[in-house]
């Protein structure tokens, strides 16, 4: 094995295994939207680590601290090189590695970066027709490469993605928030965005990993959002100032853009790893139209479409969405969500909020796949700590809000009884107007007093002509103001 060989300007040129500029060469790499690749932003956002970085005729020479594919490789042994035209290069000078250039290292930290999807795809970036599905997925499945050995697996991919929020989030994952309908999904997401592009801890419990964030927001028009995200970073004791040039946001309210749009959208105007994180709100306004909620293959499809962009992007995607309607406490976290449940099997972290017992508060609750469990939570987002979502300690976060229970049919059969006893006979709409209960629990109630006869059917004369009501029976009205009906068999009256 060759000693290590130092990265001098002579030699530098001859390392990268690039060809002397004066020759000809193929076009400077792009980031597959025609803009020059950020060899700088890739290195940062795949945590390579530099030993040393200097300038060389118009070019970059970036020397490595260990090899990316054998960390034994140290020294000055590897680097990285980009010549003025932008082209690319790389070396490490052990045999082992003698084959590997700059496409294996691309390759490695951003699997099918050189797929030709993009030009495969069934709609450009502007939509034109561009090739067929069935093309495209052909072109896919050219392109996903060999299977590697275990040991291959271990030196390509030594470590996990990096951290983004510490426990909960990495990148190129994709997480869920799923709460109901206006309990503020939107203000803990601002919490989590200016966390993220100022670096703080978040409820001081969570380390960040800073880096800046964009926000699609399909709810909200520009004037509400230039609203509340200073509203919050002013509450956390920041200078919204200081949050410029790293909190970005898009109001797309009207674009009529659905996920696919969305995807043209992000692969037009954003770069590999300009973003740490991109925000999607609400998740239910991407839907394709004609698209079924419920089912589980276009549900996939969408997140398929989030993966590819994640890896394309290098950043990792949050996208907000409510739960079905009724009380969450008796669902499993990953039964949390409007829609099918592929949405929380796709997802890398399927965060949910479910009120607790005590008012204002919630509990969070995640499904994880790439990190330990996390125990529950407790957070108040209430008028007490607007707008913030806070950290609420000393609360049995198993506590969940339980379901409200029926009112026992008696119970409802008795206050129907004593109804008709007070304003005489009754249709079943006029009843039902007093009670303030449903019409299927008043004919459950009706049909338990005929059983009993304790009310009986009378003919009333209304307005638009007759129609069956029901009066108290003679023997019922004889009795006491305040009746008793004998418990049905069967019936749920709270007793073993």
């Amino acid at each position: 094995m060759p000693k290590s060989v130092a990265l001098t300007a002579e030699n530098c040129w001859k390392i990268s295994g690039l060809k002397p500029e004066s020759e000809p060469s193929n076009s400077p790499p792009t980031n597959g939207n025609g803009q020059p690749f950020d060899i700088a932003g890739f290195i940062a956002r795949h945590g390579i680590a530099t030993k040393e970085t200097r300038p060389h005729e118009g070019g970059t020479i970036y020397v490595l601290q260990e090899c990316v594919f054998d960390s034994s490789h140290k020294g000055k042994d590897a680097a990285i090189i980009q010549r003025a035209s932008g082209k690319l290069g790389y070396k490490c000078w052990h045999d082992s590695c003698s084959s590997r250039g700059w496409r294996e290292v691309r390759q490695k930290f951003e699997p099918g970066c050189y797929d030709k999807r993009n030009d495969y795809q069934t709609h450009d970036v502007h939509g034109k027709a561009r090739g067929t599905a069935d093309e495209a997925a052909a072109h896919r499945e050219e392109n996903i490469g060999l299977p590697l050995s275990l040991g291959e697996l271990k030196v390509q991919y030594p470590k996990l993605p990096e951290q983004i929020i510490h426990g909960l989030l990495r990148v190129g994952e994709t997480m869920n928030v799923i709460a109901a309908s206006k309990v503020g999904k939107s203000w803990i997401i601002y919490l989590f965005a200016l966390c993220i592009v100022t670096g703080r801890r978040l409820w001081d419990t969570f380390g960040i990993v800073p880096g800046d964030v964009l926000i699609l927001d399909n709810e909200l028009f520009p004037e509400v959002s230039a609203f509340r995200l200073p509203l919050v970073a002013k509450a956390l004791g920041l200078d919204p100032e200081d949050c410029d040039g790293k909190l970005f946001v898009k109001n797309l309210r009207g674009c009529l853009l659905d996920i696919h749009g969305i995807a043209r959208y992000l692969r037009k105007n954003v770069k590999p790893g300009q973003y740490k994180v991109i925000v999607i709100d609400a998740y239910y306004r991407i839907l394709p139209e004609g698209m079924d909620e419920n089912g589980n293959s276009p549900t996939t499809q969408i997140y398929n479409q989030i993966d590819s962009l994640s890896r394309e992007l290098g950043c990792a995607f949050i996208l907000v969405h409510h739960s079905s309607k009724g009380s969450q406490s008796s669902k499993a976290v990953t039964d949390v969500g409007a829609g099918a449940g592929a949405q929380s099997r796709a997802a890398d972290v399927h965060l949910v909020l479910r009120p607790h017992e005590e008012p204002g508060v919630v509990v969070a609750e995640a499904a994880l796949r790439s990190q330990p469990p996390l125990e529950p939570i407790c957070l108040r987002f209430d008028a007490s700590t607007f707008p913030l979502w806070k950290l609420v300690e000393g609360l049995d976060a198993t506590a969940l809000k339980a379901d409200k229970p029926k009112t026992n049919i008696n119970q409802v059969a008795e206050r129907v009884l004593k109804c008709l006893k007070e304003h005489g006979a009754q249709t079943r709409t006029a009843c039902r107007a007093k009670l303030q209960i449903s019409g299927e629990r008043l004919n459950q109630a009706i049909e338990v007093l005929l059983a009993q006869k304790e009310i009986e059917p009378i003919e009333i004369k209304t307005k638009s002509g007759m129609k069956t009501g029901f009066q108290a029976s003679k023997s019922s009205s004889d009795t006491s103001d305040s009746p008793t009906v004998r418990p049905t068999p069967g019936s749920s009256d709270g007793q073993p």
